[in-house]
């Protein structure tokens, strides 16, 4: 290998994390071009390590990988595309988290679908929230949604923006735990399953929105947000 071979090489390892239990490990590993996989060794069992979910790289990669019980991870899959059918050339970063057992199989999209009536792309997979240490396999999760029409028909999906739902990994069973709203932006959990902050970007004018975050907490037991913080992303303040 030549120096600048090596000083251009990836890292053979880009993240790695233990089962709850310690009795599986999981990294990412690099692979040919940009690609990476997600592979798996059993502690027990012993061998090489396996490979359970792979992404090519040309466009998808492996982003991170969290353990959600002894047997069942989610991985966040992102990529930058260039979509002709959104009439641009111009780039954009897109996410889907996903969740599948260590061995590779029950793969399952926890983002929500966007259907073909859909009335715009969200190219926003989502936010994993809170692992739930209580609940094995069950996540907190943000959602985006999109509204959905079918012209001609009375079937409608209303909801948009980004909402929170309580997400089973292994049978995609959910319920909703924060509605929805198109000025949310993000969530933050206490760690035990209830979200106490949350951001939103608030709109100015048509089609756009402000340059400032702003930050909502509630007290332990309430549903009531009070006012917290804000930062400008332009004035960094």
């Amino acid at each position: 290998m030549t120096a600048a071979q090596a000083f251009g090489a990836r890292e053979n390892i880009e993240d790695i994390s233990l089962s709850p239990d310690g009795s599986k490990i999981a990294f990412i590993m690099s692979g040919k071009g940009q690609g990476n996989a997600l592979m798996t060794v059993d502690l027990k069992i012993g061998g090489a390590p396996k490979s359970a979910v792979s992404a090519s790289g040309n466009p998808e990669r492996i982003s991170y990988c969290e353990w959600v019980s002894n047997a069942r991870l989610v991985c966040q899959i992102w990529a930058v595309i260039r979509n002709k059918n959104l009439n641009s050339e111009r780039a954009i970063t897109t996410s889907r988290l996903i969740a599948i057992n260590s061995d590779g199989t029950n793969l399952k999209i926890l983002s929500v679908r966007q259907g073909t009536n859909a009335e715009y792309y969200s190219s926003y997979g989502g936010q994993l929230i809170d692992l739930l240490p209580g609940d094995d396999g069950v996540v907190l999760m943000g959602r985006m949604y999109v509204p959905e029409s079918d012209v001609g028909t009375l079937v409608k999906k209303t909801a948009e923006g980004f909402g929170v739902d309580r997400v089973d990994t292994s049978t995609l069973r959910s319920t909703r735990d924060i509605a929805p709203t198109d000025s949310a932006s993000e969530y933050i959990s206490d760690g035990t399953g209830t979200v106490r902050i949350k951001g939103f970007v608030p709109q100015v004018g048509a089609g756009y929105r402000s340059s400032t975050t702003k930050y909502s907490y509630r007290k332990s037991g309430s549903n009531k947000w009070d006012q917290l913080s804000s930062y400008d992303y332009l004035t960094r303040e």
